[in-house]
Formats: C-alpha cells, sequence, structure tokens
C-alpha cells in the first residue's frame, strides 16, 4: 500500500471540512507541483528560480509562505496573471550566433548614416 503524501493529506483535510464547501473568499493557493503543471517548468527549474531570487526571480509569479510552513507557494490568481502578462510580450526574433556577415554589417552601416542624414 502506497503512502500518501503529505500534500494529497492535507488537501484531503481541506477538502472534506464542511467550511470550505462554500465559496470561499480565500484565494486558491498552488505549490510547486501544480505550479510545474500549470506552466510547464520542471521542479528542479522552479526550485532553482526560487534559491536564486535575486538573479531569476522575475522567471516564476510572486510566491510566499505561509506562516510557521517551509513550503513555498502561489496565489492561483497571480499565476494566471503572470502567464497572461507572458502571452502578450512580443516574441522577439532570434538573433543569429557568431559576427554579422558583411552584408549585415554594410545594411547596419547604411542604416546608421541614413538616420544620422536625416538628422541634419
Amino acid at each position: 500500500m502506497q503512502a500518501k503524501s503529505q500534500i494529497a493529506i492535507i488537501r484531503e483535510a481541506i477538502e472534506s471540512n464542511p467550511a470550505n464547501q462554500g465559496p470561499s473568499s480565500l484565494p486558491r493557493l498552488l505549490f510547486a507541483e501544480d505550479l510545474s503543471k500549470v506552466t510547464g517548468l520542471s521542479l528542479t527549474t522552479i526550485r532553482h528560480y526560487t534559491g536564486n531570487a535575486q538573479k531569476f526571480g522575475h522567471l516564476l509569479p510572486k510566491w510566499f509562505k505561509l506562516p510557521g510552513a517551509r513550503r513555498l507557494v502561489w496565489a492561483e490568481s497571480d499565476v494566471h496573471e503572470f502567464i497572461r502578462a507572458g502571452q502578450a510580450t512580443a516574441i522577439q526574433p532570434k538573433r543569429r550566433r557568431g559576427r554579422p556577415t558583411k552584408a549585415e554589417q554594410l545594411a547596419h552601416e547604411n542604416r546608421n548614416v541614413e538616420g544620422q542624414a536625416s538628422s541634419i
């Protein structure tokens, strides 16, 4: 018989509580496992980003910890807003690796010369 995870036990207790059956004013909370399913990021990536928040914190929705807990939690509404904001950004064309070709260098120089001539 498989042992239930701590998360599964907590979720069952919350769902079985009659006070939680009606409309709730509390936001639905997501753990890292849930965030992984929603965003498609691996758990390792999520842990790496949250562990290096100064460098990678902008790549995930805002997270917090519940009082007395060690696990990170995300509000479902924040996650949905983060995803919608990411969909609105324009996709940048991928830059070719390496040095620009001679034609690309000349085109860039011509644009700079034309821009200077029109501003005079």
